[in-house]
């Protein structure tokens, strides 16, 4: 079974409410804190990642810093890119598009897509489901094939040359299907 990009998000969103606590946790209590939420998370998923991770998918998931991969995205390409992949309607595309209006208090773009999956829980156009589904593995088979397309990229990453952005459709196609398959009544 590979390992769900959920199981990250919740490690990332743990660390991010120690860090961002108002008032701030004095540095040596966040420290610890924050070292006891990744120590509580490997224990959670531990098992997991020995018996069913991708190793290198996980490292370039928790290390997104490497510096042999080049994907040449900036983020209105990327807003692009999830706009297509979620198949948002219109509506949401532009509440999607509203992380770029300064002052709008509505944050960065990674939290606008998160409001927006949680908004389309309430309707028939649900995608969290779809969205909680994707693996690490997943997300390291798009990047992969992005930084293949960029001419900035070392030689090892470029010879796969696959659409990055038919990778996130397929991906998307897979999960409708799943979810029309247990939505059947025959299924």
């Amino acid at each position: 079974m590979p390992f769900r990009f959920a199981h990250i998000c919740d490690l990332l969103e743990r660390l991010d409410q120690v860090y961002s606590r108002y008032p701030p946790y004095l540095p040596k209590d966040a420290t610890q804190k924050s070292r006891d939420a990744v120590l509580y998370w490997f224990k959670k998923h531990g098992q997991k990642i020995r018996h069913d991770a991708n190793g290198l998918a996980l490292l370039s998931t928790l290390f997104p810093e490497r510096t042999q991969r080049v994907h040449e995205l900036d983020s209105k390409s990327l807003e692009k890119i999830i706009c297509r992949a979620l198949s948002l309607p219109s509506p949401r595309v532009t509440d999607l598009s509203r992380w770029r209006e300064p002052g709008a208090g509505v944050g960065d773009l990674g939290a606008c897509v998160e409001r927006v999956v949680n908004q389309d829980v309430k309707e028939e156009t649900a995608v969290q489901s779809r969205a909680s589904g994707v693996t690490i593995e997943d997300i390291e088979q798009v990047l992969v094939s992005f930084a293949s397309q960029t001419p900035l990229s070392p030689p090892p990453a470029r010879p796969l040359a696959l659409d990055g952005r038919a990778v996130l459709g397929q991906r998307h196609l897979a999960d409708c299907t799943s979810d029309c398959q247990l939505a059947s009544p025959n299924g």
